[in-house]
């Protein structure tokens, strides 16, 4: 299945991946959904994923995008891992009674960057796995430091120092649970684990290599000289 933005004119195709859910959502629970996506090798990537539930499919022509207003949106940046599967995670809030769940990029195309990266390509597919819907806690704030401004020469790795069970999304547009940087600037790290979010940030300075000259490569000496 995919997540998808494909424009022409006065047309803006999209697909969405559509499911009824094993039991109607509880009035006010915070649920948290997760599913995994992959960009196809011939595409751009984006960065709206959204997920919306309700008590009957919304209608759908396929031109354009479904007129909706999703409540859960995942913030997590431009995913452009094709080799990889990325972990996109995001929270709603129960009306009660929803018994269908619709996934996929709600905005239209002007509301719809690429990632910078990209030249020439309009397109994002994505695949999709492993959609979970369930019952969790109201948001909480993680708390997490990366620390005082550092000083590197040549690159620098990030550590937050925290395990695995978070999603990450780095301001530099990766989601692992470190980064290595090369240029000087502030990074801003977002993790998320179920409806609980939490933000740092730390500035990186980067010194590049002097190089020092040694004279010619190759040196004639005689014996004592």
């Amino acid at each position: 299945k995919t997540i998808n933005k494909s424009h022409q004119v006065n047309f803006q195709y999209r697909e969405y991946l559509q499911a009824p859910l094993t039991e109607p959502l509880q009035a006010g629970g915070y649920y948290e959904v997760n599913f995994w996506v992959s960009l196809s090798e011939i595409s751009c990537g984006i960065d709206n994923f959204g997920v919306y539930v309700s008590d009957i499919p919304p209608p759908y022509s396929g031109s354009n995008p479904i007129d909706v207003t999703p409540q859960g949106v995942a913030n997590i940046g431009f995913v452009t891992d094709y080799a990889n599967w990325v972990l996109v995670t995001c929270c709603l809030l129960a009306e009660g009674g929803e018994e269908w769940i619709t996934i996929g990029n709600f905005e239209n195309d002007a509301n719809t960057p690429n990632d910078p990266v990209c030249e020439g390509i309009i397109t994002a597919y994505y695949y999709v796995d492993d959609v979970s819907v369930t019952l969790g806690t109201p948001p909480e704030a993680i708390d997490f430091d990366l620390g005082n401004a550092v000083t590197a020469c040549g690159s620098y790795e990030i550590d937050p120092g925290l395990s695995t069970q978070y999603q990450y999304s780095w301001s530099n547009g990766t989601h692992q649970p470190t980064t290595t940087v090369t240029e000087t600037g502030t990074y801003v790290l977002t993790i998320s684990q179920g409806c609980s979010q939490g933000i740092d940030s730390v500035h990186v300075t980067i010194t590049q290599v002097e190089m020092v000259d040694l004279g010619p490569d190759e040196v004639e000496m005689c014996n004592g000289g």
